[in-house]
């Protein structure tokens, strides 16, 4: 068993690391740290990095690993995970055992033999926030995105799809993301902008996409994306003037939220608008389901233009990427 004094160490260590300037510091030279490893006391993980043996790898065991070589540093700003370690960090991914991406400032020289992280020298690091989550500094999610693209070269259907589970886990909004990226302008960002160009993430789940594209794409005119109907609840799509929401109801997501998603129907509709709900069988038949929708519509048109049905309030739409579409009736 390893001595009080290191097993101190270890055990106030969330990952139960130790490095060998804390074991030379508590008395104990490099003699004892090969007798520890050679007895299986101490796994060795990087260049005068340990892991407590009696502890289980910890999940963000890279990015433990990461912080701990810097976190001595009195140079700022100090280096961060970015790209697909960020993303696990935040919930977004399982995490997976790959040596994590490190973003270090330009003018820094990383001097590590077998470095346990891929690092990547930056300018401008500074403009870069780093969030704090599960009590590590990793990327904002905006640059930790770019940077599974532009770094970790993922394909962009890859990055689109991570960009729709960020999303999901981190409560943010397809513009949070796109005015970062233009804020940010690093190579990545700018992909991720023509990307975001293209609509596809204008909705929040491959699924809406495929509802767009696959439905309204083919049969148009197609709803707005993602308006906000009240002032607590946005809609997937809508047809502004016909007060006529459209929601994807997934089975995975709304399996469990009977009923808050009545309680939001209901509140819908008091206010005046519509609701039509979209499954993936309904998607299938996209010829069917446009047929449905737009005859709602234009009935609801027409009672608009007739004045036989009130025009709901309207929130104000803030930081759209294009403005709504559908304010005016589409016949």
């Amino acid at each position: 068993m390893l001595p009080d004094p290191i097993r101190a160490i270890t055990s106030g260590h969330p990952a139960g690391l130790v490095c060998r300037k804390q074991i030379l510091e508590a008395g104990y030279g490099d003699g004892a740290i090969h007798a520890w490893h050679s007895r299986g006391l101490l796994v060795r993980l990087a260049p005068g990095w340990y892991r407590d043996a009696s502890f289980h790898p910890h999940p963000f065991q890279h990015q433990h690993l990461v912080d701990g070589y810097f976190r001595s540093s009195a140079k700022r700003p100090r280096p961060f995970v970015s790209g697909t370690a960020a993303l696990e960090v935040y919930g977004v991914l399982d995490p997976v055992d790959q040596p994590p991406t490190l973003l270090v400032p330009w003018a820094w020289q990383v001097k590590i033999r077998t470095q346990p992280f891929a690092h990547h020298r930056v300018r401008g690091l500074s403009d870069v926030m780093a969030w704090t989550a599960r009590g590590l500094n990793v990327a904002e999610p905006a640059r930790a995105l770019a940077d599974v693209f532009a770094l970790e070269g993922a394909p962009l259907d890859r990055v689109a799809h991570l960009t729709y589970q960020t999303m999901h886990a981190l409560r943010l909004r397809p513009v949070d993301l796109l005015q970062r990226w233009n804020q940010l302008g690093d190579p990545g960002s700018r992909r991720l902008i023509e990307l975001a160009s293209t609509g596809v993430l204008d909705v929040e789940s491959p699924a809406e996409w495929a509802v767009l594209d696959e439905v309204f794409g083919a049969f148009p005119p197609a709803p707005d994306a993602q308006v906000q109907i009240t002032e607590r609840y946005r809609a997937d799509f809508a047809y502004v003037f016909a007060a006529l929401t459209l929601e994807y109801q997934s089975e995975r997501f709304h399996a469990r939220r009977i009923d808050e998603d009545g309680v939001r129907t209901a509140d819908v509709r008091k206010r005046g608008w519509d609701s039509l709900y979209i499954t993936k069988s309904m998607v299938k038949d996209a010829h069917g389901t446009a047929e449905l929708v737009h005859r709602t519509r234009r009935e609801r048109e027409m009672l608009m233009l007739e004045g036989r049905l009130a025009r709901p309030f309207l929130p104000a739409q803030r930081h759209r990427r294009v403005p709504l579409r559908t304010l005016v009736p589409l016949g």
